[in-house]
């Protein structure tokens, strides 16, 4: 069984590099966006380009802490053991923004939500000794 890596904000730019990267190297990967459509698409390609690799994809608000929590959930009950998670989804506005719970949008997307994910992952990540990578861009 090859290792497993999530990867949020998976569909694009770094998130769309890592997840090949990744399957170049043997494993199979979740991709992790905000919309199921784009990361179904993405998924299909990749298995086109990686058929002996398996994709999963799954979709997250990571500006809603519920959100983030149920993702977490799934995550662990699907995949008892994730080697990698890639925190790579992020928020970079022009403007001051705020999430529904009253924090700037950057912190909460950018800060909160990967911290919510390793922490809810943390069964499934210790299982496999597992590692986490946080990227940023702008």
């Amino acid at each position: 069984m090859a290792e497993i890596a999530v990867v949020t904000g998976a569909c694009g730019g770094l998130g769309s590099e890592i997840c090949r990267h990744l399957a170049g190297r043997g494993l199979d990967v979740v991709l992790v966006d905000r919309t199921a459509a784009k990361s179904q698409a993405f998924a299909d390609t990749l298995r086109s380009a990686y058929p002996a690799r398996t994709f999963a994809s799954y979709t997250v608000d990571l500006a809603d802490r519920a959100d983030v929590a149920r993702l977490a959930a799934e995550l662990v009950a699907a995949y008892p053991g994730i080697a990698y998670l890639f925190n790579n989804a992020g928020v970079l506005t022009e403007s001051l923004q705020f999430s529904r719970y009253g924090t700037d949008l950057h912190f909460e997307v950018n800060t909160l939500a990967p911290l919510a994910l390793v922490d809810g992952l943390t069964p499934a990540m210790e299982a496999a000794r597992g590692t986490v990578l946080n990227t940023s861009a702008g």
